[in-house]
């Protein structure tokens, strides 16, 4: 019993320097509170997003919005390549 005693709070090996070493046990108190605030505030965000709140929410949750910015993002695609093609259809320069 005395030597587990001696090799668990020996500051050789992980559990006795967390158990002798005060520093190393706030900050890891530290690291696990900030941890677990991080976490709240994904479960929060997730939860936003399956509730269909904001830009990002809407997008995720409304299809036909998705559809419509897909067909936009086409239709733009399409207007930039015939402007590339064929710029005399939309720009007129003339010097006089």
């Amino acid at each position: 019993m005395r030597e587990l005693n001696r090799k668990l709070t020996s500051k050789d090996n992980t559990l006795g320097m967390l158990l002798n070493d005060k520093e190393l046990y706030e900050k890891g108190l530290s690291l696990i509170s900030r941890a677990d605030h991080a976490m709240q505030e994904m479960e929060q965000v997730t939860a936003r997003l399956k509730g269909g709140e904001g830009t990002a929410g809407k997008l995720i949750n409304e299809k036909e919005l998705y559809e419509k910015l897909n067909r936009t993002v086409e239709s733009l695609d399409a207007l930039v390549s015939d402007i590339k093609k064929n710029p005399g259809r939309y720009v007129k320069f003339s010097l006089f």
